[in-house]
């Protein structure tokens, strides 16, 4: 069955075109379009394809015939690309610009052109027609900002930069082009430079979470974990919902020994990217201080599945069980210790002596 919210989009778009009155037959168009799509699918067997892929399917064939049918003026135009760029039917809004190809502005129709065919993976094709836009219009401070967010996808740095220093000269106080040049400074380890553009978008806008995420990674990067807990504490007047901030809360609290509070935040991140080993080798050190010794044994035996060789896993495996009383175990620990660091043995010569008394069998005397 057709899920509610694509009735709901459909009614909006018939909202902005002002076409209320015909949402009841293109309804139905739109649910007899899904039912046959879906018994044809049905008939020849095919099991690739979801319900929710059938539907975009059909919602994408429906209302192409409806938004191709007339003509729209520029703010209808640009209101509907807007909704269907923010609900990822970029193909739809390709099919929008291309059928109201007269109705765009100089450079802005190679401009929306760009931004639907980046988002369908079409980067070459979006480069071009960005640089059609640039040639028509090449004040726009758009046009070097969109060409910047392409450099970074295609893992050209220095074209990045260079695009939004461009966008900021033509438009200075325009926070995004702030916010992607602090990504750029970022992940070219440039990390102060990184944290004054997140705080100039800052100021601009501060309800930007990736300003925020960028602004606490690069602190941390510089060990300044009193800063890095600033933005943290900034970012919560958002309530913002991405788990990166429960990654980020976790390591924070970590390095700012506040370990239970490190655990509980990456213990909420695990739970929804369970592979996350680095985050998980960070916890079980918490773990360690807070002397949860079980939950380390849990951790430290995870880690070393991926890397069976881990000195630190090792030894505080072998401490978790000396601490929890599973003797043997922490004996069978500290053999593979002692193959790969012979000197553990000798450092921990005191605890292998009292796993040795523990496991002693007692003379009794007739």
């Amino acid at each position: 069955m057709l899920e509610t919210k694509w009735f709901t989009l459909l009614q909006q778009i018939h909202r902005i075109c002002n076409a209320d009155e015909r949402y009841p037959q293109t309804k139905t168009r739109l649910i007899d379009t899904f039912q046959s799509t879906r018994q044809r699918l049905t008939d020849i067997n095919s099991r690739d394809h979801s319900d929710d892929w059938i539907a975009q399917e059909a919602f994408t064939l429906v209302v192409s015939e409806l938004l191709t049918s007339g003509s729209l003026d520029g703010t209808t135009l640009n209101e509907l690309f807007d909704l269907l760029m923010t609900v990822k039917l970029h193909r739809l809004a390709l099919i929008l610009v291309n059928s109201s190809a007269s109705q765009w502005s100089v450079g802005e129709l190679p401009l929306k052109r760009a931004l639907a065919l980046f988002q369908l993976g079409e980067r070459e094709s979006a480069r071009q027609s960005l640089q059609q836009a640039l040639a028509l219009t090449p004040d726009n401070h758009l046009c070097h900002f969109h060409l910047g967010y392409l450099e970074v996808w295609s893992g050209e740095m220095e074209q990045a930069v260079a695009a939004f220093n461009r966008c900021l000269e033509l438009a200075p106080d325009y926070a995004g082009a702030h916010q992607n040049l602090a990504g750029c400074h970022y992940q070219s380890s440039e990390f102060q430079l990184a944290i004054d553009s997140c705080q100039r978008a800052h100021r601009l806008q501060p309800g930007i979470a990736a300003t925020y995420i960028t602004a606490t990674s690069a602190c941390i990067a510089l060990k300044r974990f009193d800063d890095a807990d600033q933005w943290l504490q900034r970012a919560r007047e958002f309530d913002f919902s991405t788990p990166e901030f429960m990654r980020l809360h976790g390591l924070v609290a970590h390095f700012q020994s506040r370990h239970q509070q490190a655990c509980d935040s990456l213990s909420q991140y695990l739970q929804l990217h369970p592979r996350s080993y680095d985050l998980m080798a960070i916890r079980a050190r918490s773990l360690l201080e807070l002397e949860q010794w079980h939950a380390v044994i849990d951790d430290t035996q995870a880690l070393l599945k991926l890397d069976p060789f881990d000195e630190w896993c090792l030894e505080k495996l072998f401490l978790a069980y000396f601490n929890t009383g599973q003797y043997a175990n922490a004996e069978g620990a500290m053999a593979e210790l002692g193959k790969l660091f012979p000197a553990y043995k000798l450092h921990h010569q005191h605890l292998l002596d009292q796993i040795r008394q523990h496991q002693a069998i007692p003379v009794q005397l007739k």
